[in-house]
């Protein structure tokens, strides 16, 4: 419980000093580099143990206990039992144990449903175009790796081969991996609210670099009016997914 504590302050810390100096900066590359060095960082200095002083201390030998006794005058059999550490049935560090174990077994069912949605999914027929699998689709456009979910309802070619684009660049990044890992830092610190942070800048900041790749090959306006047109509230209930217009749209839009 100690390390996931310390893991837990260490990644509060690295993740405000993303939010004070470099959330606003437009290095998205960098800044999702920071965010994902950072998490590795907050696991691993937890583990790492620095040399304290030790003091030198006699080894107890029967002679000593034998001294002891005599000097206090407190029988042999009653010094024994007042160095037995006392015994409880239930302390509060197991209550805490089994409290966390419980949430991590809810978020593992959350999560293994939102996998077994998506295996669902993909194992829909599709199509293979440059080695990405186009799933026909009625809901939002998405991506998770090399598969497309796409739903051509009212898009012309042109918009089409954007979204296309979007998807193909999410996949190229490995955008998907990011957010598999987030996901399964909310299952082993499901009480922290910091990795549901880390998890949204993370979200955000794949899109802001899509964007900037998507800006330089087509039209900035026409890209983001086909943003605001296929704009979706809420995500779908399956994890790791890169939806193709994610709110907020505001920051997205102004970058562009």
């Amino acid at each position: 419980m100690n390390y996931l504590l310390s893991a837990s302050l260490a990644m509060a810390v690295f993740y405000a000093l993303y939010a004070v100096a470099f959330r606003r900066l437009r290095f998205h590359g960098l800044n999702r580099a920071y965010l994902l060095g950072s998490l590795g960082l907050s696991l691993v200095i937890p583990l790492v143990e620095l040399p304290a002083p030790t003091a030198s201390v006699a080894p107890l030998t029967p002679e000593r206990v034998f001294a002891a006794t005599v000097s206090t005058n407190v029988p042999l059999t009653e010094f024994a039992a007042q160095t037995e550490a006392p015994k409880r049935i239930l302390d509060w560090q197991q209550i805490i144990w089994v409290v966390y174990l419980l949430g991590v077994a809810a978020m593992v069912l959350r999560l293994a449903f939102g996998l077994g949605r998506l295996a669902k999914l993909a194992r829909q027929p599709g199509r293979w175009e440059g080695g990405l699998k186009l799933i026909p689709t009625n809901g939002p456009n998405a991506s998770f790796f090399n598969l497309i979910f796409l739903n051509e309802t009212g898009l012309n070619a042109a918009e089409r081969a954007q979204v296309l684009a979007h998807e193909a660049e999410h996949a190229r990044l490995h955008h998907s991996a990011d957010r598999l890992l987030l996901e399964g830092l909310r299952v082993a610190f499901w009480f922290n609210p910091v990795p549901w942070l880390y998890q949204r800048s993370l979200a955000h900041l794949h899109e802001l670099q899509v964007d900037e790749r998507m800006a330089r090959r087509f039209d900035a306006r026409a890209y983001a009016d086909l943003l605001l047109r296929l704009h979706c509230g809420a995500d779908l209930v399956v994890p790791a997914v890169n939806l193709f217009s994610r709110q907020p749209l505001k920051d997205r839009l102004v970058a562009l």
